[in-house]
Parts: C-alpha cells; sequence; structure tokens
C-alpha cells in the first residue's frame, strides 16, 4: 500500500499533475488503501501497532494521513494513535486535521501553498511555544520547517489561487 501510495505519488509529481487540488488517482487509491488498513484493523485489533516496528508505524501513519477524502477515518486514527501514546505521529494527524477544519494548528507540521505562491507554514497557535509542544512529541524546531518551505519552489499566483479555490470547494463537499 505505501510503495504503491510513494510510485504513484511520485509519477503523477513528474508529470506536474499535483498542483492543484486533489488529484482524482490519489484520491481513489488513499481510499482504497485506508479501507485495507481498517479491515486489517477489524481483524487483528489496534494491539497490532505495538507489534509494528517503526518503519511498519510509519507507513501506516502515512497511509492514514494521506486518506484527506475521509476526515471521520483520520480522527479516528487520531484518537487510536493518541490512546496508544506514539505522540509524533498523532501530533501530525491532529495538526492535519486543524489544517482541513480550518483551524490553528498545534504542532508546526502542516503547510502549504499561499496566495502569494509561496509554501509557507500553515497557521499555528501560540507560536511562541510551538517548540515546546515540539520536543514534547519529538519533533525539532519550528526553523527546521520555515527552511523546508524556503526550499520548495513557488507557483504562480494564479496556480495559488486555483489551489485556493479547489482546497475550498473541497472543504464544503467534506462539511
Amino acid at each position: 500500500m505505501y510503495k504503491e501510495d510513494l510510485e504513484t505519488t511520485d509519477r503523477l509529481d513528474d508529470r506536474e499533475e499535483l498542483k492543484i487540488g486533489y488529484h482524482p488517482i490519489l484520491k481513489e487509491l488513499h481510499h482504497k488503501n485506508a479501507m485495507r488498513l481498517d479491515a486489517i484493523f477489524k481483524e487483528e485489533g489496534y494491539g497490532i501497532l505495538k507489534k509494528m516496528d517503526e518503519k511498519t508505524k510509519e507507513a501506516t501513519f502515512i497511509i492514514i494521513q494521506h486518506v484527506i477524502s475521509d476526515p471521520l477515518f483520520m480522527k479516528e486514527m487520531y484518537d487510536v494513535f493518541k490512546r496508544y501514546d506514539l505522540k509524533l505521529y498523532s501530533a501530525y494527524l491532529y495538526d492535519r486535521l486543524a489544517y482541513f477544519q480550518r483551524r490553528p494548528q498545534c504542532h508546526g507540521t502542516q503547510f502549504h501553498y499561499g496566495l502569494d505562491g509561496k509554501m509557507q507554514l500553515y497557521q499555528t497557535q501560540d507560536l511562541e511555544y510551538v517548540d515546546e509542544r515540539r520536543k514534547s512529541v519529538g519533533l525539532g524546531p519550528i526553523f527546521e520547517v520555515t527552511k523546508i518551505c524556503a526550499g520548495y519552489p513557488p507557483i504562480s499566483k494564479e496556480e495559488a489561487y486555483q489551489n485556493y479555490l479547489a482546497e475550498r470547494a473541497w472543504l464544503l463537499s467534506t462539511g
């Protein structure tokens, strides 16, 4: 599942098809992967997370983080990761959910293209304390994220606006 996700994303990115909105091929793949993962959890129980090595946990987390078309599944998995004390992954999922719910994130893990076409950190609550929260879950200082953002190539203002419109349409469709 994870390998197919990465390969498909890379292929679409190479063809420059990922600049605007949620690509329908990824949406379908992410949904399929989430349903397969959900079936595994229903069969094995969430305790399987304790048996997974770090690489498998990370792959599981990536699959969950990518299924933005199913915020209820993502929220359920956030609760599970939190219950199993998987702090790093639950921090990312918390911020991911906050981003898509249009509320400030907590740990500064999410960034996006602004209307100026530049990659930027998404709105973060109490930014002066973000490094403390990041450290508590095993993340480095926020300046590392802003360095990553600065390394992203800008997109045109027109593409940024189209992306904004696509995201707003998606938000309205998911309620």
